[in-house]
């Protein structure tokens, strides 16, 4: 069972890496757009004062990734959101939902 659902996460990763890839290309267009094609001023140089919040956000992304990479690490968990979504799709009683959504927690 656990090699299902390792591989049930790997084909979710899988497919998420190939939509972001095919949503780059989208966005590369918009970007491209006429409007966007006038340069932007420059930002105003910042103060001293807030250079310091400046690295503070830096260090702040990495977190981030942190956060991403434990979401991976809880399988249970992953199997209840994905239960929750598919339900949700298919307009499950509510009560159940808010059961599994109390699982989470």
């Amino acid at each position: 069972m656990s090699d299902t659902i390792d591989r049930m996460q790997q084909e979710a990763v899988r497919r998420m890496h190939e939509m972001q890839a095919r949503s780059r290309p989208a966005a590369g267009k918009s970007q491209a757009s006429p409007t966007s094609s006038a340069k932007a001023p420059p930002p105003p140089p910042a103060p001293e004062g807030l250079s310091a919040t400046n690295n503070s956000t830096h260090e702040s992304e990495k977190p981030a990734k942190d956060l991403l990479a434990g979401f991976f690490e809880d399988k249970e968990r992953n199997l209840i959101l994905l239960l929750i979504l598919l339900l949700s799709s298919e307009n499950t009683d509510s009560g159940l939902l808010l059961a599994l959504m109390y699982l989470i927690i």
